[in-house]
């Protein structure tokens, strides 16, 4: 009996299984160093990147390191993006951002700011950046959020402001002394 066909068909059978081994293997690195990649973007981002589920509960899907420093917690406490307002968001602003949020179905894109009280108790302003991810068919499936801490921002617009309100009332008061003066010598 000549086995000679059935030893090219496993030969043939060994080198197909070579080939997908090495492409799985050449795949699998390639993952791990995107994955390194966006774990250092991500990183070095200046706020928090977020993912949740566009459902009744919003489940979060993915949350980056940079919880830590805006909320000072871990990423995989946060459980769902609705216990996220009913946890972390100023109360005078839970519903302005819970509107926006069932809104979104209408838009692609959201920018929005807020407060949020972070763990340690310190009130944060936060500017949300929300993008829309749908599935073929159009249907939204997700939403990815950056939250990005932006009270530094807030606090110097406050001052400014502040500043040129005692500059416009300085300003004001010496218009009112120069009149004074020019009326006082018109007297003399």
């Amino acid at each position: 009996r000549d086995i000679s066909a059935q030893v090219r068909s496993e030969d043939a059978l060994h080198d197909i299984t070579a080939h997908v081994q090495a492409q799985v293997v050449k795949q699998a690195a390639e993952v791990v160093e995107s994955e390194a990649r966006l774990r250092t973007i991500l990183s070095n981002l200046d706020g928090m990147a977020c993912r949740w589920r566009h459902d009744g509960q919003r489940h979060i899907l993915f949350a980056s390191d940079g919880c830590r420093a805006l909320l000072g917690v871990e990423p995989d406490t946060l459980g769902s993006a609705n216990s996220l307002v009913d946890t972390w968001v100023h109360i005078e602003d839970r519903a302005r951002v819970l509107d926006i949020w069932e809104s979104m179905d209408q838009r692609v894109n959201w920018e929005h700011d807020y407060r949020i009280v972070a763990r340690n108790g310190e009130i944060r302003w936060i500017h949300e950046r929300l993008c829309l991810v749908h599935a073929r068919e159009g249907t939204l499936v997700c939403v990815d959020a950056m939250l990005t801490d932006i009270t530094a921002k807030r606090e110097m617009y406050r001052a400014l402001t502040l500043a040129n309100h005692t500059l416009e009332e300085s300003l004001v008061a010496v218009f009112w002394m120069d009149r004074s003066e020019e009326s006082r010598v018109g007297k003399e």
